[in-house]
């Protein structure tokens, strides 16, 4: 039931009929659908970002031990070497933690020739400082957001013009509808099958337009406003203490928002990830919303490593 609801369009707006054919019961192929609209309760965004947050955590895609596993850096952490994942591993009978190369500890053997070792609460340590005490620092922040926001607006422009050009398209097959109707309705075509493949073809391409329109839609409704310097202090001092001050699962949840990988290496550890999430989280879209909606985090760009500055940590530190 709860992934039925999770999963359900017409929070957002759309409902269908004509899902099941009534003499089989089964369910009709999607462009046979009929869709009406309802009233909209939650945003085409947030129900995307569920999508993708499911998606991500399917256990055909994603291991349940990495989206279940309370090790902080569990999937995003890699050796500098092999590029391989770290994997946690213990010693003195469970004593000590520690990220492991994963090469070396299954394979014997580290392509890169580094097997990487450190100690778990070192690794999450540097981790987490990073990310609150560098990154997340008032003039950071403040460029961070006014970078999306600037690249945002242009895709705004983009997607208007975009828009503009499917509605139009999507007007042209309408018509062309409408006048396969009118032809059977005055009785100049009939049922047969040649009708019935131009109008299922016509109803798929207006299927296509209309999930492009969607998607344009979303895009010219998602904007992000530059922040002066003093709201980004209260937004940093905020964000920081949401971090530090969460249980171990939901700290994860965050770090996975903002990190989309980090590189361990023998001298140094460089972390990289999404401008994006870190913008919106500033910006004023609540966290958790953030949090929530981070996906598969190892296929993010890497956006927010501007410099050796501001991300890269050596291991003495």
């Amino acid at each position: 039931m709860i992934h039925a609801i999770l999963t359900n369009e017409t929070y957002a707006g759309r409902a269908w009929f004509n899902k099941k054919d009534t003499k089989t019961g089964k369910t009709r192929p999607r462009h046979e659908w009929i869709e009406f609209p309802v009233p909209q309760i939650i945003s085409e965004a947030t129900l995307q970002r569920v999508q993708m947050l499911l998606s991500s955590r399917r256990p055909s895609k994603t291991p349940p031990r990495l989206s279940t596993s309370k090790v902080l850096l569990t999937g995003v952490a890699v050796c500098e070497g092999c590029g391989r994942p770290l994997m946690m591993s213990t010693g003195k009978g469970g004593a000590y933690r520690y990220y492991r190369c994963s090469g070396k500890h299954l394979k014997g053997e580290c392509d890169g020739d580094l097997a990487i070792t450190i100690r778990e609460e070192k690794l999450n340590e540097l981790t987490l400082t990073a990310l609150t005490d560098r990154l997340i620092s008032p003039r950071r922040a403040q460029e961070i957001v006014a970078a999306v926001a600037k690249k945002r607006e242009s895709g705004r422009s983009d997607a208007s013009q975009a828009l503009s050009q499917l509605r139009g398209q999507l007007g042209q097959v309408n018509k062309r509808i409408r006048n396969l109707l009118d032809a059977l309705a005055d009785g100049l075509m009939g049922e047969s099958e040649l009708f019935k493949e131009k109008m299922k073809e016509a109803e798929a391409e207006r299927e296509e337009f209309l999930r492009l329109i969607d998607v344009q839609e979303a895009q010219v409704r998602e904007s992000l406003k530059p922040i002066t310097i003093e709201q980004a202090k209260v937004a940093s001092a905020n964000l920081k203490r949401l971090i530090k001050d969460a249980p171990a699962d939901l700290k994860k949840r965050y770090v996975r928002a903002f990190v989309s990988e980090i590189v361990v290496g023998k001298s140094e550890i460089v972390i990289s990830g999404p401008k994006d999430a870190l913008a919106e989280a500033i910006a004023g879209e609540p966290i958790a919303h953030v949090a929530a909606a981070s996906g598969p985090v190892r296929s993010l760009v890497r956006e927010w490593r501007a410099g050796e500055d501001s991300n890269s940590r050596p291991l003495d530190s």
